[in-house]
């Protein structure tokens, strides 16, 4: 869940074109200074999130079970709150099927 995190981020910096990865609090800091005064919610809960796959990911280490489902937890709520209070919608309603042609032109 945390590339959708990281690509959520990433599509609401409009005009941030750096092809150069950067870490995650620097995403989030730059996330925050664009919705200012309201900031991310969550932010060392997605930074540890963000830990725990980049081990899992590059290293190989397995995360606990439990951990993994508290992160997962903690995923749901991000997208909940943020959907919510930066784009006034309700994430579970979002749906590309919206975007596609229903063919009745």
């Amino acid at each position: 869940m945390t590339n959708e995190i990281n690509g959520f981020e990433r599509c609401y910096m409009v005009g941030e074109q750096s092809q150069e990865r950067q870490p995650l609090e620097q995403y989030v800091d730059k996330i925050d200074e664009r919705i200012a005064p309201e900031k991310l919610p969550f932010r060392p809960k997605l930074i540890q999130l963000n830990k725990v796959r980049v081990n899992a990911k590059h290293y190989g280490v397995r995360p606990d079970s439990n951990e993994v489902k508290s992160l997962v937890l903690v995923a749901r709520e991000f997208f909940d709150e943020v959907a919510q209070t930066v784009f006034k919608v309700d994430f579970w309603t979002v749906s590309l099927l919206s975007l596609l042609d229903d063919g009745r032109n």
